[in-house]
């Protein structure tokens, strides 16, 4: 793909003529994209894009006058007005950054025009099982997480729990197979980056098994060699 040099800002952006197929593909591309930077931007220069009152419609408008997106590549994203932010304030600046990024999103792909502002956060949350069928399939899991759990993750972070086939049923299946996650990779002003590490606790309980089984047989051995022993300690004695 051709790499294109110009860029304009995101409010020119959304104002460009889309079919409603374009649309989805592109504003898929553009909220990794956005995520993306804003991500590297907090682990980076612990900066935050926006910090204030995202809800009013003109301070939105000047929030995207400062985001720039490639005409042909929408996935690259630029921001020209983060903020540092000091250390107290970084969990926070996270949370209201990715809220940002998501009821931004939210509001465009259920066509809510950004010149009245976004959605509220609360409607989208209490509304979700409507919502989403808005929404591409695969984004789902995630707007979920953050909108209804309230687990602030960026979305170039986020992955998926894949619910294991054999585990669908846990009444009645002795096989199934349980997995655990760790989280590790701490990032600059993040929480955390989730790196999934599976762990099979069947294998564990395999050996737990196999150990048990050699205890009782060598317990089940010595029982016998102390009898062999004192059978001819007896024998002898009778002599």
């Amino acid at each position: 793909m051709q790499e294109s040099k110009e860029m304009i800002s995101l409010k020119d952006w959304l104002n460009v003529p889309r079919t409603e197929e374009e649309k989805m593909e592109s504003y898929q591309r553009l909220f990794y994209g956005m995520h993306r930077t804003c991500h590297y931007l907090a682990a980076k220069n612990h900066a935050y894009v926006p910090y204030l009152d995202i809800y009013n419609a003109p301070y939105l408008a000047s929030i995207l006058n400062q985001i720039y997106v490639d005409t042909i590549d929408e996935s690259k994203v630029s921001f020209i007005g983060a903020t540092s932010l000091p250390s107290n304030y970084l969990k926070e600046g996270m949370e209201r950054n990715i809220e940002f990024l998501t009821v931004f999103a939210m509001s465009q792909y259920l066509g809510y025009d950004s010149q009245n502002g976004l959605l509220n956060k609360e409607f989208l949350q209490a509304n979700f099982d409507q919502c989403k069928q808005f929404l591409p399939s695969d984004e789902v899991p995630y707007y979920e997480q953050v909108l209804v759990k309230g687990i602030y993750k960026y979305r170039d972070e986020f992955v998926p729990v894949k619910k294991d086939e054999s585990s669908a049923n846990l009444q009645g299946n002795s096989q199934s197979k349980a997995k655990e996650r760790t989280y590790v990779k701490t990032l600059p002003g993040m929480g955390y980056n989730e790196d999934e590490t599976t762990y099979d606790l069947s294998m564990v309980e395999d050996k737990s098994k196999a150990g048990f089984a050699q205890n009782i047989a060598l317990t089940l051995l010595f029982l016998a060699v102390s009898m062999i022993v004192i059978g001819i300690i007896l024998v002898v004695l009778q002599q």
